[in-house]
């Protein structure tokens, strides 16, 4: 005889299925969508005006998983001189100028040879480019720039060391 479950039993089991919003999925589909060369092509294209046709000509660098360094990046790709970053975030960040440093950082280290640091002849990277995707509520201008010197604590003057981040705000908003 199957015994009848008290409301306490029936509470705890409600809690047990009760599901979560994986509030990475939006992270995810931005990642799987550009992961593919043709789609990133098109958004670099759309981003710079530029009219490429051929995927290949852009290399993805994301950091996948990065954990000995704690942290990943949602898109990276070298196309011609430049190297960009773009990440999409639905929820306010200002420390996406320092989060891009770490992430430029790690991506220049796996670039150069150590062993040419050292020596006479100049090495050159490419030319990096931060951009961020917004899709929240909290800010509502169109777009807007943080600087890593925004987190200098109690700086004034002209940095020595500066990093710009554009973001765009990519909700549609419906007007009346």
């Amino acid at each position: 005889m199957a015994r009848k479950k008290t409301a306490a039993a029936k509470k705890n089991q409600a809690k047990k299925l009760h599901l979560s919003a994986n509030r990475k999925y939006k992270d995810t589909v931005f990642r799987m969508l550009f992961a593919d060369k043709s789609n990133l092509l098109s958004l670099y294209n759309a981003m710079s005006g530029s009219d490429y046709h051929d995927p290949s000509k852009l290399q993805i660098i994301t950091l996948e998983n990065a954990i000995y360094i704690g942290m990943k990046n949602d898109l990276a790709f070298v196309i011609g001189t430049n190297l960009f970053l773009y990440e999409h975030q639905s929820t306010y960040n200002p420390n996406m100028p320092l989060r891009n440093l770490f992430y430029i950082s790690s991506e220049y280290q796996k670039m150069v040879d150590s062993n040419k640091l050292y020596s006479s002849t100049l090495l050159e990277i490419p030319a990096p480019h931060f951009v961020v995707f917004y899709n929240g509520t909290t800010k509502q201008e169109d777009s807007w720039y943080n600087y890593l010197s925004d987190s200098y604590h109690n700086f004034s003057g002209i940095p020595d060391l500066e990093l710009k981040v554009v973001t765009l705000n990519i909700i549609q908003v419906e007007r009346m």
